[in-house]
């Protein structure tokens, strides 16, 4: 009577192979689609590519930016971090020219300690 197969003898081991790749596959998407640096068609060849063939998750999370080469220079403390931000602010038009002059200056002025 028993003889047939039962449903929970295969679907055990299928959720615990699914549930982690299921897991890893929504991580990879959360973060290919915070990276700012990616233009939107990298960012939909990414989440195409980790859709269809689940080595390249592997793959991108090899090769993904690491958090510390990412971060905005203002968030370091180093003043040359701080000039990059300047001239990253000024391109982006979020300082106009005479407060770019004015923090380049006042940068100036904690290098030399005076």
């Amino acid at each position: 009577m028993g003889g047939g197969v039962r449903v929970t003898d295969s679907l055990v081991p299928m959720l615990l192979l699914a549930v982690p790749l299921v897991a890893i596959w929504a991580f990879v998407v959360i973060d290919v689609l915070a990276q700012p640096d990616l233009g939107r068609a990298r960012k939909a060849a990414w989440i195409a590519l980790c859709t269809v063939v689940w080595p390249a998750l592997a793959l991108y999370l090899l090769v993904r930016p690491q958090q510390a080469r990412i971060a905005r220079p203002e968030q370091r403390s180093d003043p040359h971090a701080a000039l990059v931000a300047a001239v990253l602010d000024r391109e982006a038009g979020r300082l106009g020219e005479a407060e770019f002059v004015a923090r380049v200056g006042a940068l100036r002025r904690q290098g030399t300690g005076s």
